[in-house]
């Protein structure tokens, strides 16, 4: 066995709040190990547990205290076939986001917001490199875990009760899962996690599809709203609607209007595949073009006439790095990754007084 793998087996007896502790079964032990090649990194964490790795990214280099059921979610992850990768391993991911796992080329990460509602939990989401959207998998940490959980017991995976206790450390006493409570429900696996475990994008376009499969079109439309004022600040569900929107006759204006909802939001919200994008903004009377144009325009502009006028010149900037992001998504200016955009965005966040932000944000700089 390498050296570096019982290192790390010995660890897991540490008595620190997020040791990992593996499964019955040592499949997430041997086969899921992975480790970055950047020499920096390894010589200071080689030895640490992923999810230890992760507390500590985000506690002291992110600036967001790591959800206390972390420890559950990226045990779980593993289990489920991802690799452990470090947090700071690819510099080509969305420049707010904190890789925790990943399979092939798309990576499950935590998204810290530039201005987080106070309270609210860190989303999960999922992330390729290059210049991308993200897609939104769940609302917390936790409600994540609590679905793989449930999803280990109704495929009657080997690990369904480890995966049952992992999660209930965590849960309230009246959430508690118990084995065998998808089939006690009785509705199916997508409506057990709607009614019983929490809010997710893909379980509201199952049911949407579902209501239009039985061509019922009021309850596809109303679960659809449902979706897009269940996440707010997302433009990911106005995207779905649009397409609902688009199979249907005589819906052209709501259509339309579901488009610009959608791109009145970060554009990196509405979705991480490009044919997606490019439906919004035609059903918007835009193209990829006019929006490179309209958000490069925003992003340049000093907005000095409003500042003299009393506004604030770190709601200025903070605002310029909210169009730097958008005019990166749909191209231009010789960007050619989320690489090229972390130095002038970093920069922007400093001068709105968000130091940590920036450094967060240009820590992945290479150098």
């Amino acid at each position: 066995m390498p050296r570096v793998l019982l290192a790390f087996l010995a660890l897991l007896g540490s008595s620190t709040s997020y040791a990992f502790v593996p499964p019955p079964h040592p499949r997430s032990l041997t086969g899921h190990l992975r480790y970055s090649s950047r020499q920096n990194l390894v010589a200071r964490r080689l030895l640490q547990d992923p999810v230890t790795t992760a507390a500590d990214f985000l506690q002291n280099e992110a600036g967001i205290p790591p959800p206390s059921d972390l420890s559950a979610l990226i045990q779980l992850l593993l289990y489920r076939g991802e690799e452990s990768v470090f947090p700071s391993e690819n510099t080509e991911l969305h420049p707010l986001v904190i890789p925790l796992t990943k399979s092939g080329d798309e990576y499950t990460c935590l998204l810290r917001w530039p201005t987080p509602q106070e309270g609210a939990p860190v989303p999960v989401v999922k992330a390729r490199p290059g210049l991308s959207g993200l897609k939104l998998v769940a609302l917390s940490t936790l409600d994540l875990a609590h679905r793989l959980a449930a999803e280990e017991d109704h495929g009657q995976g080997r690990e369904a009760e480890w995966a049952a206790s992992l999660v209930n450390a965590y849960l309230p006493a009246e959430k508690q899962y118990v084995r065998g409570a998808v089939e006690k429900v009785g509705y199916g696996l997508e409506r057990y996690l709607f009614l019983k475990v929490g809010s997710f994008p893909d379980v509201y376009k199952f049911l949407t599809e579902f209501h239009m499969r039985k061509g019922d079109q009021a309850s596809a439309l109303v679960t659809a709203e449902k979706a897009y004022n269940t996440f707010n600040g997302w433009g990911q569900p106005y995207m779905e609607y649009c397409k609902l929107l688009q199979g249907m006759k005589g819906r052209e204006l709501e259509m339309r209007d579901a488009a610009f909802a959608a791109l009145r939001t970060p554009l990196w919200t509405v979705a991480d595949d490009d044919g997606d994008l490019e439906m919004v903004l035609n059903a918007a009377k835009s193209s990829r073009e006019k929006a490179a144009d309209k958000f490069w325009k925003l992003y340049e502009d000093e907005r000095l006439q409003e500042v003299k006028q009393g506004k604030l010149p770190e709601q200025v900037a903070l605002d310029r790095a909210a169009y730097l992001m958008d005019a990166a998504l749909v191209g231009g200016n010789g960007i050619r990754s989320w690489s090229d955009v972390r130095p002038p965005l970093a920069e922007l966040y400093r001068e709105a007084g968000m130091r940590e932000l920036a450094d967060f944000v240009e820590r992945y700089v290479e150098g």
